[in-house]
């Protein structure tokens, strides 16, 4: 039986991570850069309070930084939008970037707990 405030219902664990993020979007043939701070993170996306404006379904360019590995870029689809948060969708992961997200989360992250009182987009 799962413990207690714990979400069971997602396919991969996600993880706290509070590190700078920046995303680059490609609008009408300029990059368009915004920053923010990751909320939490897993092998398949991430959650982050972002400065500005994306839209659903955009693809992107994630990069976060302030780890001991250095950085870390991946392309990501943004999943949805709730006021200045987003969720991403890690898209066209290689063997390679996959290796470096999984070493980044063991050494950077710890596992999220929920409780029931917290925004859904968090």
């Amino acid at each position: 039986m799962p413990a207690p405030h714990t979400r069971v219902n997602r396919k991969l664990t996600r993880y706290v991570l509070d590190k700078r993020v920046r995303v680059t979007m490609h609008a009408e043939g300029s990059p368009e850069i915004l920053h923010g701070r990751t909320c939490d993170i897993s092998e398949g996306g991430l959650c982050a309070l972002i400065s500005g404006k994306l839209k659903q379904g955009s693809i992107v360019h994630v990069e976060v930084s302030g780890l001991e590995e250095g950085s870390l870029s991946l392309t990501a689809t943004v999943r949805h939008a709730r006021g200045f948060y987003y969720g991403f969708e890690f898209v066209h992961v290689d063997d390679k970037q996959y290796n470096l997200l999984v070493k980044m989360i063991t050494r950077n992250a710890a596992p999220r707990v929920h409780s029931r009182h917290e925004s859904p987009a968090q």
